[in-house]
């Protein structure tokens, strides 16, 4: 059963991430994910976290579907303009992968090269709008495509049909803690730009949840549809 059919089964989900490695010797990656082979519906690989250079993500997805495990490919807006997401999304979906972690991505003086340029052309806001543009059939630039994809986007309206049990989670800001009740799935968009969050709360106060990290904010999206915001599967 695909991640898609899990999801839309209304059962709980557990994915697991898994690290690609510091060079071209897949051994121990793969060994770990025929552990988790069976065990869960999906297997995140990611991408050059805490900015630390790995094998790529998109490569080692690919190594994942032949182990005949389902990878959610992470993808950061920390790496790549707006060119490269779209020809990698576009390279994924011919490449069998039919999810996406969308992310904007550790900022890289936190990694190992931070003589390094961040992009940062897109957020991982933008990123889900940018995969359900082209899940449309057309590009940002508003050019029809020759083939589209067809990723999975889970917004409010899709939350709101799944019927979810709701629980109640801290909402923190600014050190002011509040508790709002919202959906609860395991389903999570990072966002590194406050600014961001602090807009998206001011005109929907209730649709989430903040929650500072540090580094950067985690926000739970029960529903900003307007924004084409759709969270991607995390664990």
């Amino acid at each position: 059963m695909s991640l898609r059919e899990e999801l839309n089964s209304g059962r709980f989900v557990i994915t697991a991430e898994i690290c690609p490695p510091r060079g071209t010797d897949t051994a121990a990656f793969l060994e770990k994910a025929r552990l988790l082979k069976g065990k869960i519906a999906a297997a995140n690989v990611t991408d050059n976290q805490r900015a630390v250079m790995r094998l790529s993500s998109l490569a080692c997805s690919v190594l994942l579907l032949r182990e005949g495990i389902e990878p959610v490919f992470q993808m950061t807006c920390r790496d790549r303009n707006r060119i490269a997401l779209q020809s990698d999304i576009l390279g994924a979906w011919v490449l069998g992968i039919r999810n996406i972690l969308a992310l904007t991505g550790d900022h890289v003086s936190a990694g190992d090269h931070r003589g390094s340029k961040a992009v940062f052309d897109l957020d991982s806001v933008q990123l889900v709008g940018l995969i359900s543009t082209l899940n449309s059939g057309k590009n940002l630039n508003n050019v029809e495509l020759r083939g589209k994809t067809d990723f999975l986007l889970i917004d409010g309206k899709y939350l709101a049909n799944q019927k979810l049990k709701t629980k109640n989670y801290k909402l923190i800001i600014r050190g002011d803690e509040k508790v709002f009740s919202c959906a609860a799935a395991s389903i999570l968009a990072k966002v590194t730009r406050d600014r961001i969050m602090d807009k998206l709360h001011k005109k929907y106060p209730a649709y989430g949840f903040l929650q500072n990290k540090g580094y950067g904010t985690v926000f739970h999206l029960k529903g900003l549809s307007k924004y084409k915001a759709s969270p991607i599967h995390r664990k």
